[in-house]
């Protein structure tokens, strides 16, 4: 009897089971179990989309740019210049920003030609990302203001030559598209000891 009511608890327990569809689930968890095994396999290095910055096609590595640099013609301690890229091409360019001491650079010479020693601050930084790139179509400029001060070279009062560098040439940059690599140069008669 004792053996009789055991073969009818597991009929009734097989029956409850599958009614309700536990081996479909188990079998669902199997085959979700391989699933999720085939999504441990290392995936690919990913690589920044270009949508994210909105990147065009037609963005470029080479084009025809130039460089303007604005100063006051006297300066007492700190004073702002702005230098002004523009794409003078007939193509879109993607171009790394003006960054102070990174892609951009200032030099101070005397009347003479001699170079003045740069006692500044000289800033540490990680390789440029696609957010320190910026797209200029054919006949767009960008802006950028930067403070300086006399200060920052050891210099007396008199007439110099503040020397803009756009420099790009061995700037690291993790970017998704490649950018324009070069030299841009400028320069304008700023005073020095003007109040």
């Amino acid at each position: 009897m004792r053996r009789v009511s055991i073969i009818i608890v597991a009929i009734l327990f097989i029956f409850v089971v599958i009614s309700l569809g536990c081996i479909e689930k188990s079998e669902t968890s199997t085959s979700t179990s391989k699933a999720r095994s085939t999504s441990l396999t290392p995936a690919p290095p990913s690589i920044p989309t270009t949508s994210s910055f909105n990147f065009p096609e037609d963005a470029s590595p080479v084009g025809n740019l130039s460089l303007e640099l604005k100063a006051p013609s006297c300066v007492l301690g700190r004073f702002n210049v702005m230098v002004t890229i523009t794409n003078v091409g007939n193509n879109t360019v993607l171009i790394l920003k003006p960054i102070n001491m990174i892609t951009l650079h200032f030099r101070l010479y005397s009347e003479n030609g001699s170079e003045v020693k740069y006692l500044g601050p000289v800033p540490t930084y990680l390789p440029l990302k696609d957010q320190d790139a910026v797209v200029l179509r054919a006949e767009e400029s960008l802006k950028k203001t930067i403070t300086l001060d006399t200060h920052f070279w050891r210099a007396e009062n008199g007439t110099y030559i503040l020397v803009a560098l756009y420099d790009t040439r061995d700037v690291k940059a993790e970017t998704s598209r490649p950018v324009w690599r070069g030299m841009l140069k400028t320069n304008v008669s700023v005073t020095f000891g003007c109040s």
